[in-house]
């Protein structure tokens, strides 16, 4: 019970500190046990960026996955697709290296990073 408490305090914590920065008001739901965030903001790190969605889901048992979407400003889009994996994240309930961005040839672009309870 206090390890989920302690995982509610840094979400919420991570929150407030993404409504600080980007003075946007999240949707926090718990669905299942697990807390679900959505519309908190992220930034992708590349020129012509725009954000489009979050998602973030805190399971139970110590487990985050953020995924975040924006669309690329037609002159920043690439002539293919840009992959990028292992790059540190800064997800809610901290840092990690589990992290994958993708930029497509369509203009889309996606940040998906993940804590997994038992590999820190």
């Amino acid at each position: 019970m206090r390890k989920i408490n302690a995982i509610r305090l840094a979400i919420v914590s991570g929150v407030a500190v993404l409504m600080l920065g980007f003075m946007i008001v999240p949707n926090i739901t718990q669905a299942e046990g697990a807390i679900v965030i959505t519309e908190a903001g992220c930034n992708l790190g590349a020129p012509g960026a725009t954000w489009v969605s979050t998602h973030s889901v805190a399971t139970p048992s110590g487990n985050t996955k953020l995924t975040c979407h924006f669309t690329i400003a037609e002159a920043y889009i690439p002539s293919q697709a840009v992959i990028e994996k292992g790059w540190t994240c800064n997800t809610y309930l901290g840092l990690t290296n589990e992290s994958m961005r993708v930029i497509d040839t369509e203009g889309n672009a996606m940040i998906r990073c993940t804590i997994k309870a038992n590999s820190n």
